[in-house]
């Protein structure tokens, strides 16, 4: 996993919210179809547990990689789970979570690589005024 920030977990959490709540509507509305079928009864109640664990985390600096890998695979589970839910009838599916993009370098570093021939000039003015004596 590239170098990811809390602001890309944040960001993450917020698409996984949206996508599990849109997922959960589509199930109250397809109840009746899902009356008796233990299995995807149980792979759902595991996945609410989950999203609701990821939810619950502050986004870290410290964790961030770990915490997008955990909201990665939660995103491919309601990807997985929408295929079922869509093999068993139920309606009114949100599209399938798009796969997760990385970070790309202008946000990698929050900026950062905009400030570089900043902090470049002001070395090589550095330098020709003496440097540090």
């Amino acid at each position: 996993m590239p170098f990811v920030t809390s602001s890309d977990v944040d960001s993450l959490q917020v698409a996984v919210r949206g996508q599990w709540d849109a997922l959960n509507a589509a199930v109250q509305d397809g109840a009746d179809k899902l009356k008796g079928n233990r299995s995807v009864n149980a792979q759902l109640t595991a996945l609410q547990r989950r999203v609701e664990a990821f939810l619950g985390k502050s986004s870290s600096v410290f964790d961030a990689a770990a915490q997008m890998d955990e909201g990665q695979a939660i995103q491919r589970d309601i990807a997985t789970m929408t295929d079922t839910l869509s093999r068993l009838g139920v309606s009114n599916l949100p599209p399938k979570p798009a796969a997760a993009s990385s970070p790309t370098l202008a946000t990698m570093f929050g900026g950062l690589v905009d400030a570089l021939p900043i902090l470049l000039v002001l070395l090589i003015v550095h330098e020709f005024r003496g440097g540090s004596r």
